[in-house]
């Protein structure tokens, strides 16, 4: 299966944002991955201009993919009712995710409301069930035990992850693939948003914890073929994975504590 990791470069120009992405759409194959809040950013001062051109700008978006018969995945700042939400789209399709795990760092606690749920998908005709995720949510291993749980061997995810930490998202990224022997694709994004300078450097590896391809800080799309018979294969020559699903079927994910 051919996957496209698009590393954006963030710009308070909206309609540049949407311009490269349409591009993007247009020349890449398959399904492509995008940064976090890609075509708008972070700035919460703006939240009803944001949502409001993010609601048309998707309908454009969605129609160039549906013309080149490609995916796209990334989030997008949407409103329903009065709560505000990061949400991750599988455009054209119903699949979707709201960020679970809100970044005090940038206010989102204090601006959007966090998901309720998490998400999987099947890739049809590809073997391939993707789990989604959101920049933060990285730190947080427990929701991608639960993905896999549920059938994922491949994870999504979009980020706005600063310059300052990219050794933690290096790090986070690859851990997060090698315990859940699942392939992971990281689109981060570059540029600046929210006065923090994001450091690009976006990730796909192996379900052995290999980086089989990690960008630098500048904007570009890459494009990687993965199969899931290599997840398959090293879950079974290696089965911690089914140790752990084996365990959680039974109840005995946590075993009782035992005070000193």
């Amino acid at each position: 299966m051919r996957i496209s990791v698009y590393q954006s470069a963030n710009s308070p120009n909206w309609e540049r944002n949407l311009e490269k992405a349409v591009a993007t759409c247009r020349s890449a194959q398959g399904l492509i991955v995008a940064p976090e809040l890609f075509l708008t950013g972070y700035d919460f001062s703006k939240t009803e201009e944001a949502v409001s051109f993010t609601k048309t700008a998707i309908p454009e978006l969605s129609s160039v993919c549906r013309e080149r018969k490609n995916s796209w995945v990334g989030s997008f700042l949407v409103q329903e009712g009065r709560q505000l939400f990061n949400r991750q789209l599988l455009l054209n399709s119903k699949f979707e995710y709201d960020k679970v795990n809100l970044f005090p760092l940038l206010e989102e606690d204090k601006h959007l409301a966090p998901g309720k749920t998490i998400s999987v998908f099947p890739i049809d005709k590809t073997g391939f069930t993707a789990g989604l995720g959101i920049c933060y949510d990285l730190r947080f291993p427990e929701l991608f035990r639960r993905l896999t749980y549920n059938g994922a061997n491949l994870f999504l995810l979009s980020a706005q992850w600063s310059a300052s930490r990219m050794e933690h998202f290096r790090s986070l990224v690859v851990a997060r693939a090698l315990e859940n022997q699942a392939f992971m694709v990281a689109a981060n994004a570059s540029g600046e948003t929210a006065k923090t300078i994001m450091g690009g450097h976006s990730l796909v590896v192996s379900p052995t914890g290999e980086i089989l391809f990690e960008g630098d800080a500048d904007e570009m799309l890459k494009a990687v073929e993965i199969s899931p018979e290599e997840a398959q294969k090293y879950r079974n020559d290696f089965p911690a994975v089914s140790t752990f699903i084996e365990r959680e079927k039974n109840g005995n994910s946590f075993l009782p504590l035992r005070r000193f």
